[in-house]
């Protein structure tokens, strides 16, 4: 039996579907158009003092679901990597956040422009890795989120499907 997440909850199933991904390659080569576009998910989890999940932080479920095309009754599914290939996804993305993505648009773009990008980032799907970034640098200021820890993780997307896993993303 596997662990995944699910609901924010632990839940343990049989590894059906694909095997999760174990090397940067095949993230790279598995990934869609364009090249940067990689065969994973990333999103934030809050951690309890006892290390629970309090909550995980992605996009609206709603349009989750949507731009993956399933059902609004399908539930998602969330399996990290381990750990090793998620500290070299977060070594890759974030150089390229800081030093190409945030960098240009601060650089090129007034304040309100910027604004109006970083809410594109946030609320529309498809920006994930970038995402996470400006929801991480937001959430550290947050004295809301003080007492909490906050995981940037790396890994799987998926939802149940005829009571077994599929994996859409890594």
């Amino acid at each position: 039996m596997t662990k995944y997440l699910y609901n924010n909850s632990i839940l343990n199933l049989d590894n059906v579907g694909r095997t999760p991904a174990t090397t940067m390659e095949e993230i790279e080569k598995n990934g869609i158009a364009p090249k940067n576009c990689w065969d994973a998910h990333v999103w934030i989890e809050i951690e309890n003092a006892d290390k629970t999940i309090e909550k995980i932080i992605d996009y609206n479920e709603k349009k989750l679901k949507k731009s993956i095309g399933i059902g609004k009754k399908n539930k998602l599914l969330y399996r990290p990597f381990d750990i090793n290939l998620q500290k070299q996804l977060h070594k890759k993305s974030y150089t390229n956040y800081k030093n190409v993505v945030k960098k240009t648009a601060m650089d090129y773009l007034d304040e309100e422009e910027y604004e109006e990008w970083k809410n594109t980032m946030i609320n529309e799907t498809g920006h994930c890795f970038h995402r996470v970034y400006l929801l991480f640098e937001d959430m550290i200021r947050d004295k809301k989120y003080e007492n909490k820890k906050i995981k940037i993780r790396y890994g799987s997307l998926g939802y149940i499907k005829n009571g077994s896993p599929f994996w859409e993303f890594g």
